[in-house]
């Protein structure tokens, strides 16, 4: 979800800038309304904003002030980038790097829904590499082998399962997750299987038995479960 600030003093444009957002965009968080820089400021400082949309064109170059704070930000605080409406598409002014886009005045809606989703599409696929990183960094505590394609297969099934919620409904691997991955790799549900039972096996063949069992508390004869070792990697995600 992605929180927006709009920070506009023409309530007509603002209002065509909400409903315009809200009616087309998806995962958008509407995290305040504001006529004042100064507001937007203090908005700012108490929630986290992703985006902001803002007139540049505010009497006594107040906008500034803004792009100053939301530039603060991102070097101390978080990450904030900003819409930018003006009537001077090439003002110098303007050179700040927590900008995203420079839209001109008469504003047209499109312009704006387009730089939002495409800001969107950025975080989703930004966050999508933490996590698929975040999983590779569990297995590799368990000493799997990344050289088997069973290896790449759990790391996805591990992801297939966390971001789809599985792991709360008890969902059965073979129907819900391995049909996923071997359409992906044009391959076939057993072949997915096998694979990663595979290279399972391997690991807790050659991985050292009290990483396993301080891992998934299991006992020293126990031997490690596929679905277990998912749902262990998930918890620790």
């Amino acid at each position: 979800m992605i929180n927006v600030l709009i920070i506009e003093n023409d309530p007509i444009v603002c209002k065509r800038i909400v409903n315009g957002i809200l009616q087309n965009v998806k995962n958008v968080h509407l995290c305040g309304i504001s006529y004042t820089v100064k507001e937007a400021i203090e908005i700012a400082k108490k929630q986290k904003v992703d985006l902001a949309i803002l007139d540049c064109d505010l009497k006594n170059n107040v906008s500034l002030k803004f792009l100053d704070f939301a530039s603060e930000y991102n070097k101390t605080s978080g990450k904030m980038s900003v819409i930018a409406m003006t009537n001077n598409i090439g003002n110098k002014e303007l050179d700040y790097s927590c900008i995203l886009k420079v839209i001109n005045k008469p504003v047209i809606l499109e312009q704006i829904i387009n730089a939002i989703r495409e800001f969107s599409n950025g975080e989703n696929v930004s966050t999508q590499n933490i996590l698929k990183n975040k999983i590779l960094k569990e297995l590799e505590k368990l000493q799997y082998n990344f050289s088997y394609v069973g290896t790449q297969y759990m790391a996805e099934a591990i992801y297939e399962i966390y971001t789809k919620k599985y792991i709360y409904s008890g969902g059965n691997l073979n129907k819900n997750i391995y049909p996923i991955i071997a359409e992906k790799h044009n391959t076939t549900v057993n072949n997915v299987k096998c694979n990663i039972t595979s290279a399972t096996k391997t690991m807790s063949e050659k991985c050292p038995k009290e990483i396993i069992q301080s891992y998934l508390f299991c006992d020293e004869n126990e031997k490690p479960k596929v679905k277990e070792i998912m749902y262990k990697v998930i918890n620790r995600l």
